[in-house]
């Protein structure tokens, strides 16, 4: 009896490190490939000259938090996008 790898497969939260002003298109192009992901962002005040304006920043700059196995690491580090180096951190949830 063959047990199916995939199904027994466990997941664990990553974080992503890419490059700063880029976490959002790098988010997108995630889901796209089914990816789950999680981006914390916060809707900040900014004043230019003469305006100030609502903007939606990520919380941590430089940051994605996907959930994978071992498996879809490399369709995440693989992904297609603005030039960037995209790593995985050392630890992950989950650990014991």
């Amino acid at each position: 009896m063959a047990i199916d790898r995939q199904k027994t497969e466990t997941v664990h939260w990553h974080a992503v490190f890419t490059a700063s002003r880029a976490e959002k298109k790098v988010r997108d192009r995630l889901e796209e490939l089914g990816v789950e992901c999680f981006l914390p962002v916060q809707t900040v005040l900014r004043q230019w000259t003469y305006r100030k304006s609502r903007v939606v920043v990520p919380v941590i700059a430089g940051l994605v938090f996907v959930r994978v196995g071992r498996q879809e690491q490399v369709k995440v580090l693989q992904t297609k996008g603005p030039p960037h180096k995209k790593t995985f951190s050392l630890t992950s949830g989950n650990r014991r």
